[in-house]
């Protein structure tokens, strides 16, 4: 549950992940493990099914659709099974068109319906004319990507002057990897715990039973200066808490509601052409 925005698929996905969990709580730990503590695990673990399928988790859902609103020609990049391609559909939008570097992800998208496109595509050379869209989304889709600067210009390049840019990311400070809330039973204190933040760090992530990508770590400030090099100006940074119903699944962690998972940054890209006045 490291990360809280998720796809439709994962409420499927979750039964071979939890299959995978309870496999190894059985190969390592049984003779550790009380009944009661498999009681209440067995019950968390239906909570959290039904908040999965439920959607429970997706806050960033309204948030995108609020900033996607208005948009004519729309772009996904790391569109994955297409759940966003379809909000912006859903918007009244005249073009969507989801690109993603997997042919499996496509293909799904695909299946799934509604009236976008879907494209295998590379963010770092993309197949679009310059100008072409008023808005491209990317959702958790960054960290995914080793050219970054390249993906970041791209989009630029991509976007009309006074086009819209809606960028999510896992919070890079928060989410930095070794990040996470600690229950010190010892000293009886719970807090988060924030890992190597300034380090650039490449990870393997084990995202579904044997599905492995990488993951990469940036400070925060390498994407808004790559963003600012490219025209890119932030109009909007909003750090959301996590969704109430996850908090009401563990009360006894409600002060990690203080602690945001998720962050948006909201830019316009600037005509660069028109900058700058005119001497009399």
């Amino acid at each position: 549950l490291h990360h809280l925005a998720v796809t439709d698929d994962d409420a499927a996905n979750l039964a071979d992940a939890l299959e995978f969990i309870a496999g190894d709580l059985v190969l390592h730990e049984m003779s550790q493990v009380s009944d009661r503590f498999l009681r209440d695990l067995v019950d968390s673990l239906v909570k959290l099914t039904v908040f999965f399928q439920q959607g429970g988790f997706r806050i960033d859902l309204p948030m995108a659709a609020e900033r996607l609103r208005g948009a004519k020609r729309i772009l996904d990049v790391g569109t994955g099974e297409g759940q966003l391609a379809r909000v912006a559909c859903s918007l009244d939008a005249e073009l969507v068109v989801g690109i993603d570097p997997t042919w499996t992800q496509i293909e799904v998208a695909a299946r799934k319906g509604g009236d976008a496109a879907y494209l295998r595509s590379e963010a770092a050379q993309l197949p679009f004319a310059d100008n072409s869209f008023d808005c491209v989304l990317a959702c958790l889709v960054f960290e995914h990507i080793a050219a970054v600067d390249s993906a970041i210009a791209e989009v630029a390049r991509v976007l009309e002057p006074g086009g819209r840019f809606v960028f999510f990311l896992n919070h890079p400070l928060l989410q930095t990897p070794g990040s996470g809330w600690i229950d010190d039973t010892i000293l009886e204190e719970q807090y988060w715990r924030i890992g190597p933040y300034l380090i650039e760090a490449d990870e393997i992530e084990e995202v579904e039973k044997n599905v492995f990508i990488p993951f990469v770590h940036r400070p925060m400030s390498r994407y808004v200066n790559a963003m600012a090099q490219n025209g890119l100006l932030l109009t909007e940074m909003q750090e959301p808490a996590p969704a109430p119903g996850f908090l009401e699944l563990a009360g006894e962690y409600s002060e990690s509601g203080t602690i945001p998972r998720l962050l948006l940054l909201h830019a316009t890209k600037v005509d660069v052409n028109n900058q700058g006045g005119t001497s009399g």
